[in-house]
């Protein structure tokens, strides 16, 4: 087994990395560390190499991939604050960490429209219990969500150590059109085989076709639940353990009773923040060499966040 890994799927959180990582993890050359996000390099380095290497399965002929959205959430030039309301120090110097490990280190990173991601980012954390503010507030007051946004910040990053070339880039919403042909472009990034047998996959195949989108808000009913447990993690483990033993069949009707439809993003809203990016957006196109021009197109913010 190739250890520590030389893949790195960095992000973006909320831009469907999760099922992303998991076509890959089906695929016989491929394997994903368990769970998903060791965050190894970033939250745990502290534990140290042997504590990472038990998050992967021994495998002679598998490359390794570490697929942890927390190696794209770092300051940058233009949201330079390291955190909103505390400390967190293990988000900086992970391009380094990495490559005192793996100097030959490559990453796939998956980008999506920054005004939608950011969305999604603060939906994800309103399920959570971690967030109570409404929209426009907490987007003025935690720069959390703009910095995983901010990807040509964090491209900088990397690359004052890794090359341009190291990096495989995935337009989010050209990769829910065909996630068959995203995969494939993965492995052929890893110069790997791509089987769409493993999957069901092939190349033209939409990702909702593939992946039912797992966004949601919790309701007031499935929130009064949650405060019986002694934790939000708690409920959502509960939670998690329900989806698993509940026949499929069943699910839709129980997800109906717990959750609610996520709101579209206010016009006003989402102008702001696509002005803001606006020159990023131009810079981030000529770096990594990709027409952005999708994220400009009227659809306006989706309402449901990306996995």
């Amino acid at each position: 087994m190739e250890f520590p890994p030389r893949i790195y799927m960095i992000g973006a959180q909320k831009a469907g990395t999760t099922t992303l990582a998991d076509l890959l993890n089906q695929q016989p050359t491929i394997m994903l560390s368990s769970p998903k996000e060791p965050h190894f390099y970033s939250r745990h380095w502290g534990r140290g190499i042997g504590w990472y290497q038990k998050c992967f399965d021994p495998c002679d002929t598998c490359i390794l991939v570490d697929a942890s959205t927390s190696y794209s959430q770092a300051p940058t030039d233009l949201f330079p604050k390291a955190m909103d309301t505390k400390p967190n120090p293990y988000l900086c110097d992970v391009p380094e960490r990495i490559h005192s490990l793996r100097p030959d280190a490559k990453f796939i990173y998956v980008l999506r429209n920054p005004a939608d991601r950011a969305y999604s980012a603060y939906w994800h954390r309103v399920r959570r219990g971690e967030e109570h503010r409404p929209f426009r507030v907490a987007m003025r007051e935690v720069t959390a969500y703009y910095r995983g946004s901010d990807y040509i910040g964090q491209l900088r990053n990397y690359t004052k150590i890794f090359d341009i070339e190291n990096f495989h880039f995935i337009i989010f919403e050209k990769m829910k059109r065909d996630i068959g042909a995203t995969v494939q472009s993965c492995c052929d990034f890893l110069e790997v085989d791509f089987d769409p047998t493993t999957t069901g996959l092939g190349v033209g195949v939409p990702a909702a076709e593939q992946h039912k989108n797992k966004s949601f808000q919790y309701n007031g009913f499935a929130n009064a639940v949650a405060g019986l447990f002694p934790s939000r993690d708690s409920f959502e483990d509960f939670v998690g353990t329900a989806k698993r033993i509940v026949p499929k069949a069943l699910r839709p009707y129980i997800g109906r009773v717990i959750t609610a439809d996520i709101p579209p993003m206010a016009d006003d809203d989402y102008a702001t923040i696509m002005e803001m990016y606006s020159t990023r957006i131009e810079q981030l196109s000529g770096m990594i060499d990709v027409d952005l021009g999708v994220w400009w197109s009227p659809s306006k913010a989706t309402a449901v966040p990306a996995t």
